[in-house]
């Protein structure tokens, strides 16, 4: 449990600041593209490098949890915690995706929030996965 805890802020903390780094880029990217600055092309590039990122550290996180974590966890809590993990990666690729990958991260977000109620039911409602 004390694993799954620090598996679970470690990953969720190495891409908040990516998060928040586009958030910001893509804010100066909206105001240079609407004035039409030659910022423009900079931010633009920026916003790219950064969306790039964000699908990198995701697509590892993904693999990691795929390939070793949920391999070994047997626990409903267990589960349920590592799906809305997956899940929350998910919505954070949905924030960076457009077209048919927008379409598909919310698919899979979807998919293992619902997974992550499914697993996480036989569990006290005092308890903070569910």
């Amino acid at each position: 449990n004390e694993n799954r805890v620090i598996i679970s802020k470690s990953f969720k903390s190495y891409i908040f600041s990516k998060r928040n780094e586009y958030k910001s880029i893509l804010l100066i990217y909206l105001k240079e593209k609407e004035f039409h600055s030659k910022l423009y092309k900079i931010s633009s590039d920026m916003k790219s490098n950064t969306e790039n990122e964000i699908l990198k550290i995701s697509e590892r996180q993904i693999f990691f949890i795929d390939k070793y974590i949920l391999k070994i966890t047997k626990s409903n809590e267990g589960l349920a915690d590592m799906y809305q993990l997956k899940a929350d990666i998910y919505r954070y690729l949905c924030e960076v995706s457009t077209g048919e990958h927008l379409i598909t991260n919310k698919k899979n977000a979807t998919f293992f929030y619902n997974e992550c109620i499914k697993n996480s039911k036989s569990l006290s409602y005092l308890n903070l996965v569910k």
